[in-house]
């Protein structure tokens, strides 16, 4: 005889959530306790995210929150009581989701602070949540003031006490350097030489060592409301129009990277490595220094590099190539070939019909499910001719590219950065790169003069 599995009895939920290590969240603690003094221990679960910040980690990323939304999706929690909305969330999305997780299986959600308001309707909830943002952000700016008035750690200092610096000599004079190397630096490309010496001498990225030279701290300053007021806590390392002036041209410096950036076309082919043929990641640097590599194999090259060493090979190709030839042995056989797809196509779309129209008014119950196989397996069969057709499209147009490019590439129309990515595109097959040397196989090495690859 069967037996009847007993329910299993709900929990009562205490959720607590504090964003640093320092936070106390006793305050929450006391505020929930003469909730949950009646509920038996063996009923109540908590669920404590410690030192997650809402305001930087995702709904997605906090455990402890996934843990509770993922019991309420099982039912084995019939109320969560938490001190504030804010303990939940900072993003309004956030709590849309939360709150529905919740409330779509059933859970009572109860918050212990004495001001909060309790769960209200969906558009009050929405407009508290954004309230509770808004409030999250300012906590950000705050937070990130008191930074850059009290750092706890700065290059070039040593921190007594929350109001008390000392200024560490050894260090402070790579910082007088790096601000006057910098205010020195005339081009862009001075620029960002003096910002990868100074990465390589701090042992720094290139983002802080820019942070650095933004940090009004260094001339005893303070930034509030756009105007700058001397510190009475910390000696300057440099001299306040030093600074000034450094930011500048530092705005300027900013400007000419973004343009840089933006003016940048992309890369010409992606490289494999030649040890282990796998496709070499681009490491996207803040400065324009980027490079392909193979972490696997320790080996580095410049992204820049490898184009200008590219478009030269192609330039030098392109004059040995008989782009007629080309034209000849394979737009020809093209054509012909699309022809008889076409062919091919037709029928397949034609077969689809006639089995359409067969299951519509031929078919007798029970033989629907055998028919729409086939039907199935002939529209997949059409899909496949389709991106075939696709794929020598492509083909053709890489030759009538190239054969173009070959016609071009005595004119002054070669030299510009369309026609050589064209003919790049058109000519290199892979590019594998090994340690001491590179390989280049072309899609039309047999019109070349010297053969297969290079």
């Amino acid at each position: 005889m069967n037996k009847k599995r007993p329910n299993r009895r709900k929990k009562t939920a205490v959720y607590y959530r504090v964003s640093t290590d320092g936070q106390d969240f006793q305050l929450q603690v006391n505020s929930i306790a003469s909730y949950i003094k009646d509920v038996p221990s063996e009923d109540i679960e908590f669920f404590h995210d410690y030192a997650v910040s809402a305001n930087t980690v995702p709904l997605q990323e906090r455990p402890e929150m996934q843990r509770l939304l993922k019991w309420a999706e099982q039912g084995r929690i019939s109320v969560v009581y938490v001190y504030h909305r804010d303990r939940m969330m900072r993003e309004p999305y956030e709590w849309d989701d939360i709150r529905s997780g919740l409330l779509k299986h059933g859970v009572k959600v109860v918050f212990t602070e004495a001001s909060e308001l309790q769960i209200q309707p969906d558009s009050v909830e929405s407009l508290m949540g954004y309230m509770a943002y808004l409030e999250g952000q300012a906590i950000r700016r705050k937070t990130q003031e008191a930074l850059r008035s009290y750092p706890t750690h700065l290059y070039g200092y040593i921190r007594i006490s929350r109001k008390e610096y000392v200024i560490d000599e050894t260090k402070a004079n790579k910082v007088k350097h790096l601000f006057d190397d910098f205010h020195k630096a005339s081009t862009f490309e001075d620029r960002v030489s003096v910002i990868r010496e100074y990465s390589k001498l701090l042992k720094r990225p290139d983002k802080r060592v820019l942070a650095m030279l933004d940090t009004p701290f260094y001339a005893g300053l303070r930034v509030a409301n756009g105007q700058y007021t001397v510190l009475d806590y910390a000696p300057a390392i440099i001299d306040p129009d030093m600074y000034q002036q450094v930011e500048t041209k530092l705005r300027e410096f900013q400007d000419e990277l973004y343009n840089y950036k933006l003016q940048s076309p992309p890369h010409l082919v992606v490289p494999v490595c030649g040890l282990c043929g796998l496709p070499m990641h681009l490491n996207t640097n803040y400065l324009p220094d980027e490079e392909y590599v193979c972490s696997r194999h320790k080996l580095r090259v410049p992204a820049r590099a490898l184009d200008v060493q590219l478009q030269e090979l192609v330039k030098e190709r392109i004059t040995q190539i008989d782009g007629e030839a080309v034209r000849r042995d394979t737009s020809v056989f093209l054509r012909r070939w699309f022809q008889m797809r076409e062919k091919e196509i037709n029928k397949v779309e034609l077969e689809i019909r006639k089995l359409s129209d067969d299951i519509v008014h031929n078919c007798s119950p029970g033989e629907e499910t055998e028919k729409f196989e086939v039907l199935s397996k002939t529209k997949k069969k059409l899909e496949e001719l389709l991106t075939e057709q696709d794929q020598a499209h492509k083909i053709l147009k890489d030759i009538n590219n190239l054969v173009a490019i070959v016609k071009d590439q005595l004119s002054d129309e070669f030299g510009k950065d369309d026609q050589l990515r064209l003919a790049t595109d058109a000519l290199i097959d892979t590019v594998r790169l090994y340690p001491t040397h590179a390989e280049v196989d072309f899609c039309w090495s047999q019109y070349l003069d010297l053969g297969e690859g290079a």
